[in-house]
């Protein structure tokens, strides 16, 4: 296993550019998509894991180094643009992976893509479908307060999310992304719980595809992971991690991915 180079690209897009960072290889590329609020950034730990495998890691518009919009984008605008950003520099088939937002992001693409998503991984599908789960979702997106107690809050929301002992370096990490996004940092949330991310799961169904679903033991996400896999007809695989399995648990989620990739 080497260090891989990470090239970094820009895309234009219809609502603005999108960033990417992408690792050489051959053979199908593994997509990687990233949570709310965060980056593609949060990859990064992955990716040198799996080298040589190819890889590419976008940031969603809004978040990262892509542009900020001017409206506010469906869950499936998302993913269009997205999608078409990443072939636009890397054409071709792709296993895609996403994770919590990213995995309802990833779902949305192999609906629409069912011949070039060649594998499909699914890190904290979030499940929901319940209205009142939803309502309760939504009451947690405030705007962030231009204020130090404002962005002392986010600081303390970010650090309860890792695992204690975590890196100081991989909690500033996640932090900076939520700040990057600004005041309305909760954007791709919004996409998210007007979803119906139900048939969204579903639509991913295809039983000749790879295809897992990754269930880290301290993500509460992982509770919904059968009943994802039951949609899916495919695998639950636990593994050690958190939220932010991608940067503290890298190798145990690269493993799986790895497997992935080589039964494409």
């Amino acid at each position: 296993m080497g260090d891989p180079r990470v090239e970094r690209r820009l895309v234009r897009t219809p609502e603005g550019y999108v960033h990417l960072r992408a690792t050489p290889g051959d053979g199908p590329d593994l997509l990687l998509l990233h949570q709310v609020p965060a980056s593609g950034r949060m990859w990064l730990p992955v990716m040198r894991e799996l080298a040589p495998l190819p890889c590419v890691a976008p940031d969603m518009l809004n978040l990262g180094e892509s542009d900020a919009t001017s409206r506010t984008l469906s869950l499936a605008e998302h993913a269009g643009l997205l999608w078409d950003a990443v072939q636009e520099v890397r054409p071709g088939p792709k296993a895609v992976v996403g994770h919590h937002t990213g995995a309802a992001l990833a779902a949305v693409m192999a609906a629409e893509h069912p011949d070039d998503v060649v594998g499909l991984g699914l890190v904290g599908y979030p499940a929901y479908s319940d209205w009142r789960t939803k309502l309760a979702k939504y009451e947690r997106l405030n705007p962030v307060a231009a204020t130090p107690e404002g962005v002392a809050d986010v600081w303390r929301f970010m650090a309860r999310a890792f695992a204690d002992g975590a890196d100081p370096d991989l909690v500033f990490e996640a932090f900076a992304d939520r700040v990057r996004a600004g005041r309305v940092w909760y954007e791709g949330y919004v996409a998210l719980w007007n979803a119906d991310l139900g048939a969204v799961l579903a639509g991913a169904r295809s039983p000749g595809r790879p295809t897992v679903v990754v269930a880290p033991d301290r993500d509460a996400l992982s509770g919904l992971a059968g009943e994802v896999g039951d949609v899916l007809g495919a695998p639950v695989t636990r593994i050690p991690g958190g939220t932010f399995v991608l940067t503290e648990d890298p190798a145990a989620l690269a493993a799986v991915l790895d497997d992935l990739w080589r039964n494409l």
